[in-house]
């Protein structure tokens, strides 16, 4: 195991479930911003494996938001939802637009979630 890879592993299991989550959106942004940069280089082959890395875990985090939370949890599925077809468009269309939109959503999702879980 390289050092970043435990290094990894360390953080994961010394976060807090609010950590892990932002770990995780931190990872989405990420990829969702190298598939950007193939995108606009019109590398669109190169990109996939980033959006699928960035819907695996968009994904991931819909199935965890708990239902019995009322109108947030409903707000947060519905968010997950929308970056997931923002992809789906992107991919099908090569929509630089469309990826962007689900960057920015995710940014914003993690910023917010960044400042809530302070």
């Amino acid at each position: 195991m390289s050092s970043s890879e435990q290094s990894l592993k360390d953080k994961v299991f010394s976060s807090s479930p609010a950590q892990l989550i932002l770990l995780l959106m931190d990872a989405a942004v990420e990829a969702l911003a190298t598939a950007d940069g193939k995108y606009c280089a019109a590398a669109y082959d190169e990109a996939i494996p980033f959006i699928d890395k960035a819907r695996q875990i968009t994904e991931e985090l819909h199935r965890s938001v708990k239902p019995d939370v009322g109108e947030l949890s409903v707000n947060m599925q519905t968010v997950y939802t929308s970056i997931n077809v923002q992809l789906d468009k992107a991919v099908m269309q090569k929509d630089v637009s469309a990826l962007e939109n689900a960057l920015r959503m995710m940014s914003e999702l993690r910023d917010t979630w960044k400042t809530i879980s302070r």
